[in-house]
């Protein structure tokens, strides 16, 4: 390995342990002496808070059993990250945690998830099966940003989804939200190449809904309680797409 080689992977070493200190609300500088980057490397526990992988050419990873919090920026860019294992101590991730994870195809979060952080997923383009067990309660925003999935099924136990959360995901075609739903922010799935599907909003009471819920040229169907039809089609931003609004019953897979 060459000498420029090596001072690249002092750098990339450097930024890295930055991150991880500013995780835990720490301060370290490009000024701060190396030796003392080591030092503070071992000052930061792994357990509740994962640190930031410096090697980013790893293609697989079992965080350790009872991990409850996921770093911010632990994972980010991991382009050959392929296979995660989170153990069910989990609670909630940091944001950016497993952003722009290229390769990775597939995830399953715990029934320990309550909530992912704004960007968890960002760009993992090539992410297209995602489960998202009972327990898990909100979304942030921008969470699965830029993703592959086609089916999306959103638990009971979510009561919140951010803003952007599947934005640009344009190959989603099938979407049911639980009955729990309170809130969805601006842009849910507003991509322009998203023009038909099927959605299916459970909750009785219309969720607060955000502007550009749905491309403005989306051709599909909204599907919702019986008995609540006319309120969605009436409700704040809802009233939009009350010609795609139809009653539960008529869903046929």
């Amino acid at each position: 390995m060459s000498i420029a080689s090596k001072l690249q992977d002092i750098l990339a070493a450097k930024a890295d342990i930055k991150a991880a200190i500013a995780g835990k609300g720490g301060t370290i500088t490009d000024a701060t002496p190396l030796d003392e980057y080591a030092t503070a490397v071992q000052s930061i526990p792994s357990g509740d808070d994962l640190i930031k992988l410096i090697d980013r050419t790893i293609t697989s990873i079992d965080i350790p059993y009872g991990t409850t919090t996921i770093g911010q920026y632990s994972f980010y860019y991991c382009n050959n990250l392929t296979s995660i294992t989170i153990p069910n101590t989990v609670t909630s991730t940091g944001v950016w945690c497993f952003a722009e994870c290229h390769s990775l195809t597939s995830i399953v979060l715990p029934t320990s998830m309550r909530s992912l952080a704004s960007r968890t997923f960002h760009s993992c383009i090539n992410l297209v099966d995602v489960t998202l067990n009972d327990g898990l309660n909100f979304l942030g925003d921008s969470c699965f940003y830029n993703t592959k999935m086609t089916y999306l099924r959103i638990p009971d136990t979510v009561t919140t989804i951010g803003i952007n959360c599947f934005h640009f995901c344009y190959l989603i075609r099938d979407v049911d939200i639980g009955t729990g739903i309170t809130s969805i922010g601006n842009n849910f799935m507003g991509n322009s190449r998203q023009t038909n599907g099927t959605i299916i909003v459970r909750a009785v009471i219309p969720p607060t809904l955000g502007t550009s819920f749905l491309p403005t040229n989306f051709a599909g169907k909204i599907y919702v309680p019986d008995a609540s039809v006319e309120v969605y089609k009436t409700a704040t931003n809802w009233s939009t797409w009350a010609d795609y609004i139809y009653p539960l019953s008529e869903y046929q897979p």
